[in-house]
């Protein structure tokens, strides 16, 4: 539990840090607001819950926030409207599966890493905003996302929940 919390935070710190960007400028009030807002992020990343939803090979730790709901041959993940949608195929091909993906995408984006997974991320792909896909131990898991931001921290937060058994 502590190390899913531990990378959620970091997660967020990340997108902190991202979302700051350098500034390099500062003066000592506003380096202070700046380390009062971390650890405010910090300790509300920390307050985090998440269920770990068992999938074939991989699982999810979803936070609470989120509602998983799972099926044979998806999982459906909401949470005030935004949609995730679960798909994978054990022992699977990911280079066929970003074939398949890319002849269907709008743009690929760069790609997104949390903790040992890289996922690949695409714009526009049939009835999603989103697609991230990713090789996880001996399978390829999709995911495709409602939401249009492929960097929104509460998808990342899912995503970064993602791990193979």
């Amino acid at each position: 539990m502590k190390k899913i919390i531990f990378n959620f935070a970091l997660v967020v710190a990340a997108l902190t840090f991202v979302a700051c960007g350098d500034k390099t400028a500062k003066t000592e009030g506003q380096e202070a607001a700046a380390g009062e807002q971390t650890e405010e992020t910090a300790k509300a990343a920390e307050q985090v819950e998440v269920k770990t939803e068992d999938r074939a090979w991989y699982t999810v730790d979803v936070p609470t926030t989120w509602e998983a709901k799972q099926y044979a041959s998806e999982m459906i993940v909401k949470k005030d409207g935004a949609e995730l949608n679960f798909k994978e195929e054990a022992k699977g091909d990911i280079a066929k599966w970003i074939e398949n993906v890319t002849k269907d995408a709008e743009t690929p984006l760069d790609d997104i890493t949390t903790g040992d997974i890289t996922w690949k991320v695409f714009k526009n792909v049939k009835s999603f905003k989103t697609v991230y896909v990713a090789q996880v131990k001996d399978g390829v898991v999709r995911v495709g996302s409602s939401l249009e931001d492929a960097n929104d921290a509460d998808v990342l937060a899912v995503l970064s929940g993602v791990k193979g058994k």
